[in-house]
């Protein structure tokens, strides 16, 4: 997803009229903003691990 988003945020401008152009630093940081919501969107769902903070007790496995 990132590479189509790059792409077009470099190559696609040249496809708009004039007056998008004006725009092409914003189509640069597109898909750099993208890959942050998706992540952000992503990251709600996960956990830590049940382990975090146990200390490792080689004698116990």
């Amino acid at each position: 997803m990132f590479s189509i988003v790059y792409s077009f945020s470099f190559y696609g401008v040249q496809y708009f009229p004039a007056s998008y152009k004006n725009y092409s630093e914003l189509f640069n940081i597109l898909p750099f903003i993208t890959t942050l919501i998706v992540m952000i969107a992503f990251s709600k769902k996960t956990n830590a691990p049940a382990a975090l903070g146990v200390i490792y007790d080689k004698s116990k496995r």
